[in-house]
C-alpha cells in the first residue's frame, strides 16, 4: 500500500526520474570514455603505457628543440670551450631534475656516444625517437646550363638556396664574322629581357656596348647541406622514474589511471541503475497522463491546450538548443555539461511524451491541431457551398477552378521559374489525389455491388467515401439490410418447418404403429363380414404408406440437417448394382419395364456407407417404377475415371415433364402433379443429401421426356467431389408447400 501510494506521488516520481537520469548519464559518459581508452578490454598496464606514451613523446620533442638550440649555441662545434659547453647543457638538464619532473632522458649519437644526459637507473617506462642533422656540411657551386642538366644531388642532402644568373666571357679579338649582336637578339637568344641585360651591365660596371659585344652564359648557383658523417644523426631517449619524486602530470595520469580503473565497474552499474530508475519513473508517469481520480477520467492541462502541431515545432526547437550540450559547447566541466544536456533532453522528450498520451485518451491528438483545424473549416465551408450547388456545377465548378489554378502555374514559371513549378506539381498532386480517391470510392461501390449479385450481403464500407459516393454506399446498405432481413426470416421459417415436420413426424410414429400392428391382428382374424376385411385391407395399405411417408420425413431432416449417420467402408459398387438389380427385376417386369445395363466386369470399390448407399439407389429405382412410360427400355450405364465412378440411370418418362431438374430436387415436388401415384416428393431430395454426405454429386437431367439420374463417388482413396454451388434463394423461393 505505501508502495503504491509513493508511485503515485508524481513530485516523488519526477525527481525519481531526473536523479535517474544526472546518475545514469554521467555514468554513462564516463563509461563511454573509459571504453574508448580500452579500460574493458586492456590490463591496468596497457592502458597506463598507451597514455604515458603521449606525455613522453610530448618531452622527447622538447628535447630535440633544445639539442637544435645547443646546436645553434655552437655547442657541437669545436671551438668552443668547455666551460661554455657545460653552461649550455646545464640550462637543459636544471629543468629535469628529480624534483622537478619525473622524466629523464639520454642523447646519443649515431656511434652511442653520450651527447646530453640526465640519466637515473630507476625507471619504469622508456621511449626512443631518432633525430637528424645535429652536424652539416654546406656546399656551394656554380653550374652550367649543361652541367645543371645532368646534375645529381648527393645523397641525404638538403638543398638550402638556388638561383641563377648571367655570367660574362669574352669573344676572340678577331671577330670573323663581323656580325653586330643588338639587344634584342640577345633577349630572343637567351630569353632574358632587356631589364636582366641592364642589371647585369650595373652589377659589373661594364658599359652597354661591352655588355653587348660579350657572351652570355646562364649560370645555376645551387646551395646544399649534407651530413658530415654518421655523427650527424642522434636519438632521444626519454625515461619515466619507477618511484614519483616529483608532483606533475606523470604521477597524475598513473593515479588517474588507477583509481578509472579500480572503478570502472562502478561506471557500468550507477549507468544502468540510473537507467533503470528514469526507465520505472518515465513509465509510472506516462501511465498516470492525465489520469486525475480513482475514476480515471482524463482532464487536460495547459500543455494540452498548445494545438498538437505548434506543441511538437517548440519541442523540436528545444532540442536543438539541447543536444549540442552533449558535444563541446559551452566551457563547463566536460561530465556537468553532458549531464545538463542528457537532463534537457530527458525532460523534453517525457513532456513530450506524456503531453501527447494525455490528447490520446481525451481523443485529441489530430483533432486539436492547428492544421486541422484549418481544414475542417474549409472543409465545412466548402461542403454547405457545395450543397447549395445544383450536381452539374458541382463538377463544372471544380475544373474551372483548376483550369485557373493551372494558368495561374503558367503565370508564374514565366514570372519566378521555381514558385510556379511549386504551384504546379502541388496542384498536381492534389488533383491525382481527388482522382485517385474518387476511383477508390468506385472501386468500393463496383465490389459492394458485386458481392451483392453474387448474394453476399456485407455492408459496404462507409469510411473513406465521401460525397454522392457516400450516400449511394448508404442506399446499397440500405437494400442489404432489407435483404438480410428478408434471408434470416426466410431461413427461420425453413428452420421452423423443418423442426415441426421432424417432430411431428417422430409423434406420429408412435400411435401409427399401434394401429399397424392392430390392423395386422385384425386381417389374421377369420371375420365374416367380408366389407370388414376390405375395410381392413384399406386400413393396412394406408397404415404402411402413413408409415413410409413418415420415415420419409425424418430421414430427409436428418440428411438436409446432416445429422445422419454415415459409417464408411470398403464395398465393391459393381456387386451393390447387381444387388439392387435383383430386387426390383420383379417389378420392372410388373410395369412392363427391360433393364438394359452395362457395368465393367471388375470390382469397382469405393469408399462408401452401404446402407446409406442402398437407400439412394433403392429411391431411383422405385422412382422409375413409378413413372417410366410402360413398355420402355430403361438404360444403366456405369462408368470409371481415375478419380471417380459415374453411374447413370436414364427412362422415359409416362407423363408430360413440366418440372425443371432444380424443381424435381426439391422437397415434397413429385413428377405426377396429379398425385395418382403413390409417394412423398422426398425421394430424390433425400437421395441427393445422402450422396452429398457420402463425398458424391447427384444430378438431375431432363431432355424432353427423357430422365436422366447421374451419381458421381470418389474412387477408393480419392478426395470427395466438390458440390455444385447452389443458388441462395432456392431454398427461400420454395420452401414446403403449404
Amino acid at each position: 500500500m505505501k508502495f503504491t501510494k509513493l508511485i503515485q506521488n508524481k513530485p516523488i516520481m519526477i525527481l525519481t526520474f531526473f536523479v535517474g537520469l544526472s546518475l545514469g548519464g554521467a555514468n554513462f559518459y564516463q563509461r563511454q570514455n573509459l571504453s574508448n581508452l580500452g579500460y574493458y578490454r586492456n590490463s591496468f598496464s596497457e592502458i597506463y603505457q598507451s597514455r604515458i606514451k603521449n606525455l613522453c613523446s610530448a618531452d622527447i620533442s622538447d628535447i630535440q628543440e633544445r639539442m637544435e638550440n645547443l646546436r645553434d649555441n655552437g655547442y657541437f662545434d669545436e671551438s668552443t670551450s668547455e666551460q661554455l659547453r657545460n653552461q649550455l647543457a646545464e640550462g637543459v638538464l636544471s629543468d629535469y631534475t628529480a624534483d622537478k619532473t619525473n622524466f629523464f632522458f639520454t642523447v646519443h649519437d649515431m656511434n652511442d656516444n653520450v651527447l646530453l644526459s640526465s640519466y637515473t637507473d630507476d625507471y619504469q617506462y622508456s621511449a626512443v625517437e631518432i633525430y637528424q642533422n645535429l652536424k652539416t656540411e654546406t656546399v656551394e657551386t656554380d653550374l652550367t646550363e649543361e652541367e645543371y642538366q645532368t646534375f645529381q644531388l648527393p645523397e641525404n642532402a638538403n638543398i638550402l638556396e638556388e638561383y641563377e644568373y648571367m655570367d660574362n666571357v669574352s669573344f676572340e679579338d678577331d671577330n670573323s664574322s663581323g656580325e653586330d649582336f643588338s639587344s634584342q637578339q640577345i633577349d630572343e637568344e637567351y630569353n632574358a629581357p632587356m631589364e636582366e641585360v641592364q642589371q647585369i651591365d650595373e652589377e659589373y660596371n661594364a658599359p652597354m656596348e661591352e655588355v653587348l659585344n660579350e657572351e652570355n652564359l646562364m649560370m645555376h648557383h645551387i646551395t646544399y647541406e649534407i651530413p658530415v658523417s654518421d655523427d650527424g644523426s642522434y636519438y632521444v631517449t626519454g625515461y619515466v622514474r619507477s618511484e614519483f619524486y616529483a608532483s606533475d602530470k606523470y604521477s597524475n595520469l598513473y593515479s588517474t589511471v588507477q583509481k578509472n580503473y579500480k572503478n570502472r565497474y562502478i561506471y557500468v552499474g550507477f549507468a544502468i541503475l540510473g537507467g533503470l530508475l528514469t526507465l520505472f519513473s518515465g513509465l509510472v508517469l506516462l501511465a498516470r497522463a492525465g489520469l486525475r481520480d480513482e475514476f480515471s477520467t482524463v482532464k487536460t492541462g495547459v500543455t494540452e491546450k498548445i494545438p498538437t502541431d505548434v506543441f511538437s515545432v517548440l519541442i523540436l526547437c528545444a532540442l536543438a538548443v539541447h543536444i549540442p550540450l552533449i558535444d563541446d559547447f559551452v566551457y563547463m566541466p566536460r561530465t556537468l555539461q553532458f549531464m545538463v544536456g542528457v537532463d534537457g533532453i530527458g525532460a523534453l522528450i517525457l513532456w513530450y511524451a506524456h503531453s501527447v498520451i494525455v490528447r490520446i485518451r481525451a481523443k485529441e491528438l489530430f483533432s486539436n491541431t492547428f492544421c486541422f483545424r484549418a481544414l475542417r473549416g474549409i472543409y465545412h465551408l466548402t461542403r454547405r457551398t457545395a450543397k447549395a450547388v445544383p450536381s452539374m456545377w458541382k463538377t463544372l465548378v471544380p475544373i474551372g477552378i483548376f483550369d485557373l489554378l493551372n494558368l495561374f502555374g503558367v503565370y508564374c514559371i514565366a514570372e519566378n521559374a521555381e514558385f510556379g513549378l511549386f504551384i504546379l506539381i502541388s496542384l498536381y498532386v492534389f488533383a491525382h489525389a481527388i482522382v485517385f480517391g474518387i476511383l477508390y470510392n468506385l472501386h468500393i461501390l463496383e465490389k459492394g455491388g458485386q458481392n451483392m449479385a453474387d448474394g453476399i450481403l456485407d455492408k459496404i464500407p462507409e469510411k473513406w467515401l465521401f460525397g454522392r459516393f457516400l450516400k449511394h454506399a448508404q442506399n446499397l446498405n440500405s437494400i442489404s439490410d432489407g435483404m438480410n432481413k428478408a434471408v434470416t426470416d426466410k431461413l427461420k421459417s425453413e428452420m421452423f418447418r423443418t423442426e415441426l415436420i421432424a417432430n411431428v413426424s417422430h409423434d406420429i410414429k408412435t400411435p401409427l404403429t399401434s394401429i399397424i400392428n392392430y390392423t395386422d391382428l385384425l386381417s389374421k382374424m377369420n371375420l365374416d363380414d367380408q366389407q370388414a376385411s376390405e375395410y381392413i385391407d384399406v386400413l393396412g395399405r394406408q397404415s404402411a404408406r402413413l408409415r413410409k411417408l413418415t420415415e420419409d420425413v425424418l430421414e430427409a431432416s436428418k440428411a438436409t440437417t446432416g445429422t445422419a449417420t454415415v459409417h464408411k467402408e470398403k464395398i465393391d459398387f459393381r456387386v451393390l448394382i447387381e444387388q439392387i438389380e435383383g430386387e426390383f427385376i420383379e417389378k420392372f417386369n410388373i410395369n412392363h419395364l427391360t433393364l438394359v445395363s452395362s457395368v465393367p466386369e471388375h470390382p469397382l470399390y469405393i469408399m462408401a456407407d452401404g446402407r446409406q448407399l442402398w437407400r439412394v439407389l433403392d429411391n431411383l429405382f422405385n422412382n422409375v417404377c413409378k413413372y417410366a412410360m410402360s413398355g420402355t427400355r430403361v438404360y444403366l450405364n456405369v462408368t470409371e475415371s481415375e478419380s471417380e465412378i459415374t453411374f447413370m440411370l436414364r427412362n422415359i418418362s409416362a407423363t408430360e415433364l413440366n418440372l425443371s431438374a432444380e424443381e424435381l430436387m426439391e422437397r415434397f415436388v413429385r413428377g405426377d402433379r396429379s398425385r395418382n401415384t403413390e409417394g412423398s416428393g422426398l425421394g430424390l431430395s433425400i437421395a441427393q443429401s445422402l450422396t452429398a454426405l457420402q463425398g458424391g454429386v447427384m444430378e438431375l437431367q431432363i431432355d424432353g421426356d427423357l430422365f436422366k439420374a447421374i451419381i458421381r463417388l470418389p474412387q477408393m482413396n480419392a478426395e470427395p467431389l466438390s458440390q455444385p454451388e447452389q443458388q441462395p434463394t432456392v431454398s427461400i423461393a420454395k420452401g414446403c408447400p403449404a
